[in-house]
């Protein structure tokens, strides 16, 4: 179901018809045009200037009946393959050729554009239920609703143009169970969850702004993959963005398409259960917990964050979890560089806290808390709390 204002791609048919004019304006209208400018007989300079343009010159052939049929320009020319409905049935342009080709009517119809006007009363969510893979959803107004994208949906980007509210007062506010979802330029406002990325679904959220959310800005779980970059992820009730149950996430990929991840009230990122996550080049600053927490069998690469402020450790390793800060030894980049702490608006507790057989390796660089740089609890003790640490 098309909402008002919206905008569809022409289909296929409009193709055939530019396609086939494009062979009456082509190389072989050219090569038309230049053989009778040479042909014997033609009107000349000298005929325009005596007027010599009569029945009897269309009659003894400079221009008549037998100038078409002696195949200068003719039915036979036509005929011959030149330019000829033959050439298009052969599979010059054929509805065949279109099936097979890369552009196809099927394609056409899924590469859809929608304009979504939710004060102009349009659903965003019913868009959303209607849209075939590929399309994207341009999205103004202030859109009060849940918004899911179930598993069916492929390819599917809804875009707020920078101006867009999503609101919810319950559930997340935006479900993704699709893969290849993408979700950007939108302030996405309330709901217990901001975006929730679910049971084997991809996403790439982008440039939004996730506030007010009950309990977390972001949920990546059960199996699903999101690249999170260049968002605001703020004033959330537990943590800004976490990670659960065997899943995988990129929080910012370089130092020029960072997160803004505060005043969260638990940890600003939360990576827990047999999950991973490479963060990078972030501001994690004045969350209510830990800046960066990791648990249960998890592991995170870190690096060029700028962890301040929190109100717990500024990165928490535990339970057989690892973390790895910058690269020992190699070329400064945003990737090896270590991360750090503002002297002036340090972490509550450590820089960096590691407990319960779990591993820091990398570069310690200048993470502080009140408590000091490191508690790696008797990092080379065999016992059932101690940290493997290889850190400078």
């Amino acid at each position: 179901m098309i909402g008002k204002g919206c905008s569809y791609t022409k289909p296929a048919a409009i193709l055939v018809s530019g396609l086939m004019l494009g062979l009456w304006a082509g190389p072989a209208a050219a090569q038309v045009v230049a053989d009778d400018v040479q042909c014997s007989g033609c009107v000349d300079q000298e005929d325009l200037a005596d007027l010599s343009i009569t029945d009897r010159k269309l009659a003894d052939d400079s221009i008549g009946d037998r100038k078409l049929k002696d195949n200068t320009v003719g039915q036979k020319k036509l005929k011959d393959g030149t330019i000829t409905t033959k050439k298009i049935v052969d599979g010059a342009v054929t509805e065949e050729k279109l099936s097979f080709d890369p552009v196809t009517e099927d394609e056409l119809v899924q590469g859809t554009e929608v304009d979504v006007d939710c004060d102009g009363g349009d659903s965003l969510a019913a868009e959303v239920e209607d849209a075939p893979p590929n399309t994207t959803l341009y999205v103004s107004g202030t859109c009060n609703e849940n918004i899911v994208i179930d598993r069916s949906k492929t390819g599917l980007t809804l875009d707020g143009q920078g101006l867009t509210v999503v609101t919810a007062a319950s559930g997340p506010v935006i479900r993704v169970n699709g893969r290849g979802i993408i979700i950007t330029n939108f302030a996405i406002d309330g709901g217990t969850n901001g975006i929730l990325v679910n049971v084997d679904a991809s996403a790439e959220i982008n440039t939004n702004v996730i506030r007010n959310a009950g309990a977390r800005g972001i949920l990546v779980q059960q199996g699903s993959y999101a690249t999170i970059i260049n968002n605001v992820v703020r004033n959330n009730g537990g943590n800004g963005i976490a990670i659960r149950e065997g899943s995988s996430v990129r929080i910012g990929t370089t130092c020029s398409d960072k997160n803004t991840i505060r005043d969260n009230g638990q940890s600003g990122i939360a990576v827990s259960n047999n999950s991973d996550a490479f963060i990078l080049g972030n501001d994690i600053i004045n969350n209510g917990s830990s800046g960066i927490f990791v648990t249960d069998n998890s592991m995170a690469d870190t690096g060029s964050n700028n962890i301040s402020g929190n109100n717990g450790d500024g990165v928490d390793v535990r339970r057989s979890s690892s973390v790895r800060m910058g690269r020992q030894n190699e070329a400064s980049s945003c990737a090896t560089d270590p991360n750090s702490t503002n002297s002036s608006n340090k972490n509550d507790f450590w820089g960096i806290q590691c407990e319960s057989q779990s591993t820091v390796q990398g570069l310690l660089g200048t993470l502080l808390g009140r408590s000091g740089d490191a508690d790696l609890k008797d990092s080379n003790a065999d016992c059932p709390n101690c940290c493997f640490a290889d850190l400078l």
